[in-house]
């Protein structure tokens, strides 16, 4: 398993995860 993701690996992921995405987002924005 590679250390790094590439980006369509990360996109691929958080696409995987909405409810997580959308949990990171709004602790982003505050």
């Amino acid at each position: 398993m590679p250390g790094k993701l590439t980006t369509q690996e990360v996109l691929e992921f958080l696409d995987s995860r909405p409810g997580w995405i959308t949990f990171t987002t709004i602790g982003s924005d505050g």
